[in-house]
C-alpha cells in the first residue's frame, strides 16, 4: 500500500515538472496575438494591392481604348473631308464653274551665293554646316561612348569656330521691325531689338530668305534709331561670332527650325555687338546703283 502511495506521488510530480509554466503560456499567448496582427496587417496590404493593381488595369485599358477612339475619329473625319470633296466637285462639274487653281507660293529673289561667311547671318549658317560636315564625314551616335565623344569635341569645335570666325562686319540692311527689349517682369530694359534683312549692295537683294534678330543697346545708335523712326535702310557696323548652342535632345531638323538647325545636338545662334549705325536714302542707294 505505502509502495503504490509512492508511485502515485513520483508520477504526480513528474507531471508537475511536465506541464508548460505559467509564463511559458503567457508567452505563447503573446506569439498567437502577434501573428494574428501580422496577418491582419497583410491581408489589408493585399486588399491595398488589389485595388492598385485593378485601377493600374482600368488606366491601362483607357491608354487601349483612347487610340482606337482617336484612329476612328480620323478616319470619320477623312471620309467627310472625302464626301465634302466629292460633293463640291460634283456641283461644279454639273454647274460649269470651273475650279480654282492652286495658289502658288513664289520663293523671294535673293542675291549671288557669296564666299563671305559672314557676308550676312543666313551666310554664316551655311559655313558652320559645311564646316561641321567636314569635320565629322561619317558621324556615328549609335552608342553612349559615340554620343558622349562626340559632345566632347562639339565643345571644342565650338571654341575654334568662335576662334576663326569672330570678326568685324559691315551689313547694308534693311529693317523691318524694331521694339523695345523687355525684361522677364515685362518692363522695359532700354535696348531695341532690330529684325532685318541683310542686304547686297550689288545686286540690291537680300542674302537671306529669312530675316536676322539682334539687340541694340548702344546708346548711340539707340538714338539714331529713336530720331530716325521712318529709316529702314542702314549701314550696321560691328563685330559678329557665331554662338552655337548644344541641344542634346534635337537630332534633326524637324517641321519648325527654330533655332536653325546646324547638325545633330547643334543648333545656331550668333552674336552681334553693333558698334555704328548710319541711315541710309533708299533713293540715294538706288541713284548709286
Amino acid at each position: 500500500m505505502a509502495r503504490h502511495a509512492l508511485s502515485l506521488i513520483a508520477a504526480l510530480l513528474m507531471l508537475l515538472a511536465l506541464a508548460p509554466a505559467p509564463a511559458a503560456l503567457a508567452r505563447a499567448d503573446e506569439t498567437v496575438a502577434d501573428l494574428r496582427r501580422e496577418n491582419d496587417q497583410l491581408r489589408e496590404r493585399i486588399a491595398q494591392l488589389e485595388a492598385t493593381l485593378a485601377t493600374l488595369l482600368e488606366q491601362n485599358q483607357a491608354l487601349i481604348d483612347e487610340p482606337r477612339a482617336l484612329r476612328s475619329e480620323v478616319a470619320e473625319l477623312n471620309r467627310r473631308v472625302q464626301d465634302t470633296s466629292d460633293a463640291v466637285e460634283e456641283q461644279r462639274a454639273t454647274s460649269g464653274t470651273p475650279m480654282p487653281k492652286p495658289i502658288e507660293f513664289e520663293a523671294p529673289e535673293l542675291a549671288p551665293p557669296t564666299d563671305d561667311p559672314l557676308a550676312s547671318p543666313g551666310q554664316l549658317l551655311e559655313a558652320l554646316i559645311r564646316d561641321h560636315d567636314g569635320r565629322y564625314p561619317e558621324l556615328a551616335l549609335e552608342t553612349a561612348d559615340q554620343r558622349t565623344r562626340y559632345v566632347r569635341d562639339l565643345q571644342r569645335w565650338f571654341k575654334t569656330l568662335e576662334r576663326d570666325f569672330t570678326t568685324r562686319v559691315e551689313w547694308l540692311v534693311d529693317v523691318v521691325d524694331s521694339s523695345p527689349v523687355v525684361d522677364d517682369e515685362g518692363k522695359p530694359t532700354g535696348a531695341r531689338t532690330l529684325v532685318f534683312y541683310v542686304i547686297d549692295p550689288e545686286s540690291n537683294l537680300p542674302f537671306d530668305a529669312n530675316p536676322s534678330t539682334i539687340s541694340v543697346d548702344s546708346r548711340s545708335a539707340l538714338r539714331l534709331l529713336d530720331n530716325d523712326e521712318g529709316v529702314t535702310r542702314w549701314r550696321l557696323a560691328g563685330i559678329a561670332a557665331p554662338t552655337p548652342i548644344l541641344n542634346t535632345e534635337r537630332t534633326e531638323r524637324g517641321l519648325i527650325d527654330t533655332p536653325p538647325f546646324i547638325a545633330p545636338y547643334v543648333e545656331f545662334a550668333y552674336a552681334f555687338r553693333v558698334t555704328a549705325m548710319l541711315p541710309v536714302e533708299v533713293e540715294e542707294e538706288d541713284e548709286e546703283g
